[in-house]
């Protein structure tokens, strides 16, 4: 658990007004969070201080798996969630607030990869075992994950970094994450020879914040609303997106529908 401290004076004066302390879970996967050199980074950790530099109050920020942090937002233990799917289990104790999207991607391994296989057919591919993150939305609906679990062919891990170990050893063939998180990972772990991308843009997944519908009252998640509305507007959260994708994929995936 981490106090984020304010990052320009202006927040400084802010903050002498503002006595809420809001409790942030942060995904603890990368690009979200990145701890180096025992600080925290990533795409989340830098949404929240810009909330904390616009808005002045005290955030809190906290790492969270997936299941946990579904939990802490359901059971009213958290104000804010950064970030999470539209269809995750946030939705149950959260209001979600649009930042940007994500499209159905699948990296498969290249002694696996068959050009002309489109997503659906490594899914009947009985020989393919696939990972996935326990709780996100999982790039396949609710009958197929049904039936690969039924098959034994899907293995859930708590991040995605625990998936791609999985792949890289070979005890799965592909793997179910987003764009943002597969080049991440496939850099950090160098496995650009080792793996193939399938795309199927047609499918879209939108990521956001969650706000808290139990701790959080209405004025404030207006507040909240109204800044991350005013980052995506004067440009500082394509600044931010930017770190971790390039400036043209993050202006594609902040569109709207």
């Amino acid at each position: 658990m981490r106090e984020v401290p304010a990052q320009d004076k202006e927040a400084v004066k802010r903050s002498a007004t503002c006595t809420r302390r809001y409790l942030v879970d942060i995904s603890d996967f990368e690009p979200l969070a990145i701890l180096k050199n025992g600080r925290l980074q990533g795409l989340a950790h830098d949404l929240t201080v810009e909330l904390q530099n616009r808005l002045g109050c005290t955030f809190i920020e906290t790492e969270r798996s997936m299941p946990v942090g579904i939990e802490n937002m359901s059971r009213g233990r958290s104000d804010i969630v950064l970030l999470g799917a539209e269809q995750s289990g946030y939705a149950k104790g959260g209001h979600f607030v649009r930042l940007y999207t994500n499209y159905r991607e699948m990296l498969v391994a290249q002694s696996s990869h068959r050009p002309d296989w489109k997503i659906e057919d490594y899914l009947q591919d009985k020989k393919i075992k696939f990972a996935h993150l326990i709780g996100g939305w999982n790039m396949i609906d609710k009958e197929q994950e049904e039936q690969l679990l039924k098959e034994g062919r899907l293995l859930g891990t708590p991040g995605p970094e625990g998936a791609f170990h999985l792949l890289k050893a070979g005890r799965v063939q592909a793997v179910l994450f987003s764009g943002i998180v597969n080049s991440h990972h496939i850099a950090k772990l160098k496995m650009e020879k080792m793996v193939a991308r399938v795309e199927d843009p047609s499918v879209r997944v939108e990521i956001g914040a969650f706000i808290s519908k139990r701790r959080v009252n209405q004025q404030e998640r207006q507040l909240l609303e109204k800044a991350f509305d005013e980052m995506k507007k004067d440009g500082s959260f394509l600044r931010i997106f930017s770190k971790y994708v390039s400036p043209e994929e993050a202006r594609h995936r902040m569109e709207s529908k």
